[in-house]
């Protein structure tokens, strides 16, 4: 009987990796020490010798773990980095410019405006240094040591398939499944990944920005639309998966996946693809204290089959 699997970071971390976002955040620190989060200093963009523009990383990273630490629910440790991406505060990089004053003492206007313009210009090149540094995070985790888990071993079969949100290919070098029967819906190792919140950005925030970061506003959304998740078009760029489910899916099993609000309509996508009425879909125990959340959010995106658990 085939099955469906939904592979979450709660996978990888059963199987002793260290991806979690506070993992990401002592990468960070790790491999660029002298980047300082408490330091409030911009950090200067500088033109290229081939005309592009870049950033040095140390005080890139600083101030990029500094807006992620602030915007945390847990401060410190990173634990809802995709969120937080979505309500970066970047009220305190204007607030250090000086005043632009007319020859009469008055504020500038127009020199305000072409001041926070080019400030903003700047926080783009900084903002998008965050893949990369995600994306070479990624790259230095060693599957080589893992082992398989015997009893998910032995409930994978040769024509299950697999929607992995996990950019490890784990399942393929541990569990040898085969390439094909994996959708790595946001990108694997040597890819490039994608990293972001599910945030769309509101007219009052636009407006917000207008008001108090006159020549920003248009930059600002950029920046924010550069750390959201498209949903929409991640799906259509993996539709062959989605359009190859069909009835011979009977179960699907979730595994060390958290039911985000920024991935559920990926949980829409499956239930509008098959005949969930059909289908027991079963929860991984470990999660037992978040079922009813679970559940919740399944039923919300349309899931009418019967809701059971497994263990490992």
């Amino acid at each position: 009987m085939k099955k469906l699997f939904i592979i979450g970071n709660g996978f990888d971390r059963a199987h002793g990796l260290q991806t979690s976002y506070e993992d990401f955040h002592q990468y960070l620190k790790a491999t660029y020490p002298n980047a300082n989060e408490e330091d409030d200093q911009f950090p200067e963009v500088f033109q290229t010798p081939d005309g592009g523009v870049a950033c040095d990383d140390i005080e890139a990273v600083g101030f990029i773990m500094r807006l992620i630490t602030q915007a945390e629910p847990k401060s410190e440790l990173w634990s809802a980095l995709e969120e937080s991406l979505g309500v970066l505060d970047f009220s305190e990089v204007f607030d250090w410019l000086p005043e632009q004053m007319d020859e009469e003492g008055d504020v500038d206007m127009w020199d305000t405006t072409y001041q926070n313009e080019d400030v903003a210009s700047d926080l783009s090149v900084v903002m998008e240094k965050l893949s990369d540094y995600f994306t070479n995070w990624i790259n230095t985790i060693d599957l080589s040591e893992v082992q398989q888990i015997a009893a998910l071993g032995n409930l994978i079969e040769p024509e299950d398939v697999f929607l992995n949100f996990n950019y490890t290919e784990t399942l393929e070098s541990v569990y040898r499944v085969k390439d094909e029967n994996v959708c790595h819906i946001h990108g694997k190792c040597g890819e490039k990944l994608i990293l972001g919140h599910g945030i769309d950005e509101t007219e009052a925030a636009y407006n917000r920005n207008m008001e108090l970061y006159t020549g920003a506003e248009n930059t600002l959304s950029e920046i924010h639309y550069m750390l959201k998740k498209d949903t929409d078009k991640v799906m259509t760029r993996h539709e062959y998966f989605f359009n190859s489910l069909n009835s011979e899916i009977k179960c699907i099993y979730s595994h060390g996946f958290s039911f985000g609000e920024v991935d559920l309509s990926y949980i829409t996508k499956i239930c509008e693809s098959l005949p969930t009425e059909n289908i027991t879909w079963f929860l991984n125990d470990y999660d037992k204290s978040q079922h009813a959340v679970f559940e919740e959010r399944l039923r919300c995106a349309g899931f009418r089959g019967r809701i059971s658990t497994f263990s490992i």
